[in-house]
């Protein structure tokens, strides 16, 4: 007896035209609300600015507020006059900030710069739309 090399015919089922299946739809709407989100969504006006500029800009913008972000202790030692001590070494350094609004300006500073990109990098995390970091620090400023 000679072997029966057919195998049944499988007719794939087509879709009716205009249809979806669920993952196309799920696909669609996912990709839709990841694009619209990001392009509505407004970036943080973060800027990173030279000691002199941005105490300049800071008198020049109205109800902003400028922030020393070193221990009390150094800001005890020599500040700028209009600053808010915040340490950021603290532990309520998240609770203080987030009593702040995220609608004003906001000019940070440390030492040498390094505390104050820590500090600009979680008040973004936290949608403040506009921190302005003084780069190098107070020490950038001595003898100006």
């Amino acid at each position: 007896m000679a072997a029966n090399n057919c195998q049944p015919k499988v007719e794939k089922q087509k879709q009716p035209e205009g249809c979806f299946c669920f993952g196309c739809s799920f696909v669609l709407v996912l990709g839709s609300l990841l694009f619209f989100g990001f392009v509505l969504a407004k970036p943080a006006e973060s800027t990173l600015l030279e000691g002199s500029v941005s105490l300049q800009k800071y008198r020049e913008t109205p109800g902003s507020v400028i922030i020393d972000v070193r221990t009390p202790e150094e800001f005890t030692a020599g500040r700028l006059e209009e600053a808010v001590n915040i340490d950021i070494q603290d532990s309520s350094f998240q609770s203080k900030i987030g009593e702040l609004d995220p609608t004003k300006t906001y000019f940070i500073y440390c030492g040498s710069g390094k505390r104050s990109a820590q500090a600009r990098s979680i008040m973004e995390s936290k949608g403040f739309g506009k921190v302005c970091e003084l780069q190098g620090g107070i020490s950038s400023m001595k003898g100006e």
